[in-house]
């Protein structure tokens, strides 16, 4: 049998190059192969329709069962063992398939290189006045540290604030004050 019937008999041109992988001999995996042929060229018309991927498919298949060491002493039923490989292949193709049809490249030219927060030095610089404010807070007095957060950070207003702390609002407004006086001066300092 010459190369161009060999090709047509396996289904798909590059026979040549497949009876290389056996080393010109018909062995087991050519016997089971071409046994099982037609059921296989069906599987694959019904699964790929494209009759280039059937031809691959079918390449493959038979390149598959080529490089099998022990083929013939593994494989007890030969025609679940090809379709096994063959249904194998049909999911490697959707699986390459679909990971390709993923568009996971994004050109640079159309995102910004430039990141949404602070850079790291500037996010330790933000530590480091946060940091402070803490221990600011921790020096003030209980009413100065009440007033403060219940009217900058709650929003309350300076007679809601002197209403809950039970003192006048002048007091609260001094509180207030000397909070944000001494707050400003450490961050002055650190800056």
């Amino acid at each position: 049998m010459d190369g161009q019937s060999e090709g047509q008999l396996i289904g798909c041109p590059q026979a040549e190059g497949l009876r290389r992988v056996q080393g010109g001999e018909k062995g087991f995996a050519f016997r089971i192969y071409m046994q099982h042929r037609e059921s296989m060229l069906g599987f694959f018309r019904r699964v790929l329709r494209e009759p280039a991927d059937v031809a691959d498919a079918m390449q493959e298949l038979y390149l598959r069962l080529a490089r099998q060491p022990d083929l013939e002493r593994r494989c007890q039923n030969p025609k679940a063992y090809l379709f096994t490989v063959a249904t194998n292949l049909v999911n490697d193709g959707l699986r390459r398939k679909y990971v390709q049809g993923l568009d996971l490249h994004v050109p640079l030219e159309h995102e910004s290189l430039e990141a949404s927060g602070p850079s790291p030095e500037e996010a330790e610089s933000l530590r480091q006045q946060l940091r402070l404010v803490h221990h600011t807070c921790a020096t003030l007095s209980d009413g100065e540290r009440q007033a403060f957060f219940m009217h900058r950070v709650n929003r309350m207003t300076y007679r809601e604030v002197s209403s809950e702390l039970q003192v006048s609002e002048r007091t609260v407004r001094r509180w207030v004050v000397q909070a944000l006086s001494r707050l400003q001066d450490v961050l002055g300092r650190s800056s």
